[in-house]
Formats: structure tokens, C-alpha cells, sequence
């Protein structure tokens, strides 16, 4: 649905994940600072603890973790164990830290409990991505 904070709030993960893809940090922490500073009440320190559907409170809780965890397991664990909307929550977490740390980072436990088709069209679906990602790199330079 239509929601200008949902709206904001979206197309700032959308610049995270970009500048976490490449791998830059500095930026993707500019980006959250404006986006802040813009909309305060997406402030996420102290961290509030509250987790529900409601896009503040999301995006508070996926920062926050986001934030105090240095791996993509804890990030996405002790995320969704906050509870409220933990699909929601749990997503966004892993989006940000699957770009910041990378496939490799993923726990094999995790992977392995995946219906091998889903994860070989997962695999497929990712190379594609991947590829048109960087042909779009190339002729934007």
C-alpha cells in the first residue's frame, strides 16, 4: 500500500543494499544517517524494542540489529526473536546482511534444510540478478 514513511523507508533499503553490494560501507551508513535525520522517528538508538508490522517500528528493529551484530546469523536470529512481524523483520535483516557479508556467510545448517529444487532456482535466480546487474554497471559507465 501507499504510505509516504513506507515509501521513504523502502527506497532508503533499496540504497543500503546498494552501496552494501559494493561494498561500501561509509555510504550505506551516510544514507541511514540522512534518512534520520529526515524522518527522526525512524531513530533506532536507543533501540525502542518494539517489533510489529508498523513500518517504524521495522525499520527501528532491523537497524538496530543490523547494527549490533557482526555476522548475518545473529543479525537475522536476534531479529526474528524479537517476535511481532518476525517474517517481516527477518527478511529485511537478512537483505542487508546477505549484501554486507556476503553468500558465504549464510550457515550451511540453513541451506541444507532447503527443497533442493527451490535452492537450485534460488542459485539460478541469484546468477541472473547477478549478471544483469553487472551489464547495467557497464553501460552506465
Amino acid at each position: 500500500h501507499h504510505n509516504s514513511l513506507s515509501d521513504q523507508a523502502s527506497q532508503m533499503l533499496g540504497y543500503l543494499v546498494k552501496h552494501l553490494i559494493r561494498q561500501e560501507t561509509d555510504l550505506a551508513e551516510e544514507k541511514i544517517a540522512e534518512f534520520i535525520e529526515k524522518e527522526p522517528q525512524f531513530a533506532f538508538s536507543p533501540y525502542p524494542g518494539h517489533s510489529s508490522g508498523y513500518i517504524v517500528d521495522t525499520i527501528q528493529t532491523v537497524l538496530h540489529f543490523f547494527h549490533t551484530t557482526d555476522n548475518l546469523e545473529d543479525c537475522v536470529i536476534k531479529t526474528v526473536n524479537m517476535g511481532g512481524d518476525a517474517t517481516t523483520v527477518g527478511a529485511l535483516a537478512g537483505m542487508l546482511a546477505g549484501a554486507k557479508y556476503r553468500v558465504n556467510a549464510i550457515p550451511e545448517r540453513w541451506l541444507k534444510q532447503l527443497d533442493p529444487v527451490v535452492y537450485q532456482q534460488i542459485k539460478q535466480q541469484t546468477n541472473t540478478l547477478v549478471s544483469l546487474a553487472e551489464k547495467l554497471a557497464e553501460h552506465s559507465q
